[in-house]
């Protein structure tokens, strides 16, 4: 049987053939692609398939596309827009299209949550150990180019998963420079929500906040947030370092209020295409203390343990599990 799984973002497409048998999956092509290269989803998927390790496509008997936005699923068909790319995605269309026999679209974050049971212990990086309950509900969020969130718990019959689209939440600052960059911002989008301060784009308008007339040679870069990163580590522009420390800051603020609600005694797992990027800048003081500082509760914050997931796959491996299950 061949499985084919991806995990679509805003920035890049990951794409995985596989052939399970009785020994086991094992991956028969796997590509990574610029999703801004592609004008629609099945442009990129038809690229993938005529590579030469997936040119037979037509044995395909599940896949399973973890997609950064929210599902709409209906009686005969799932539908996902990407948050951050002009793409529509249609199961029922793709599995007619490309003779798949069943296809299933989960959200990116809820593939993460999927994936956790089988993350390795050196693919996670714990920040507080705090006091987990075996079988405890997880709370697993983090910025990429949008901010994803789900949530995950044990069930009877196997993990639970829901997905959320909580990083669209009003931004809600808390200090005076905070007002003023959710007034800039405001003249900017109709909606500020904690996407638009904490995730790649997010950080590259917090320089721009910070540094003003001087931002114009950062963000001319072909990677504006990775250059941002850069200077703080280097700490030779005061403005980046600003900016990265804020983005800890409120970053650690937005998980703990997910955390107040959630109440994640199985842990708080950071992941998404950042987190592990900037995993020493997490593990100052600054984020622990902005997501345990909620006054009376600052007690209950402790005892949920944070860990950041260092595996840039984690989604990938949990789309690759829901594919491998089917609808059985």
């Amino acid at each position: 049987m061949k499985v084919l799984c991806g995990d679509i973002g805003g920035t890049k497409t990951v794409l995985r053939l596989l052939a399970s048998d009785r020994t086991g999956p094992q991956t028969l092509a796997e590509e990574r692609y610029a999703s801004a290269d592609f004008a629609e989803f099945n442009d990129l998927l038809t690229t993938f398939l005529r590579t030469p390790q997936a040119s037979d496509p037509q044995d395909i008997a599940r896949a399973c596309f973890a997609v950064a936005g929210p599902i709409e699923t209906g009686t005969e068909r799932q539908t996902a827009r990407v948050t951050n790319l002009p793409w529509r995605i249609d199961s029922a269309e793709l599995a007619q299209r490309f003779a798949l026999d069943q296809v299933r679209l989960i959200n990116d974050f809820a593939a993460i949550a999927y994936g956790l049971d089988g993350l390795r212990p050196d693919a996670l990086l714990t920040l507080q150990p705090g006091a987990p309950a075996g079988g405890g509900t997880r709370l697993i969020l983090g910025p990429g180019t949008g901010l994803g969130v789900a949530l995950a718990y044990d069930g009877t019959d196997g993990i639970r998963v829901q997905a959320s689209e909580g990083g669209h939440a009003d931004f809600a600052p808390s200090t005076a420079t905070e007002w003023e960059l959710l007034r800039a911002l405001q003249e900017q989008f109709e909606h500020v929500s904690w996407e638009r301060v904490v995730s790649g784009p997010g950080l590259v308008a917090l320089y721009r906040f910070f540094a003003g007339a001087g931002a114009a040679a950062v963000l001319a870069a072909p990677d504006p947030a990775a250059a941002i990163t850069e200077r703080a580590g280097a700490q030779n522009d005061p403005a980046a370092v600003t900016a990265l420390r804020t983005f800890v800051r409120l970053l650690g603020r937005f998980a703990g209020n997910l955390a107040l609600i959630a109440l994640p005694d199985g842990g708080v797992y950071i992941g998404g295409g950042i987190a592990a990027k900037i995993a020493d800048a997490l593990r100052g003081e600054e984020f622990l203390h902005a997501f345990g500082a909620k006054g009376r509760m600052s007690e209950l914050m402790a005892r949920f343990p944070v860990r950041i997931i260092l595996d840039p796959d984690a989604g990938l491996a949990g789309a690759t599990q829901v594919a491998l299950a089917g609808d059985d």
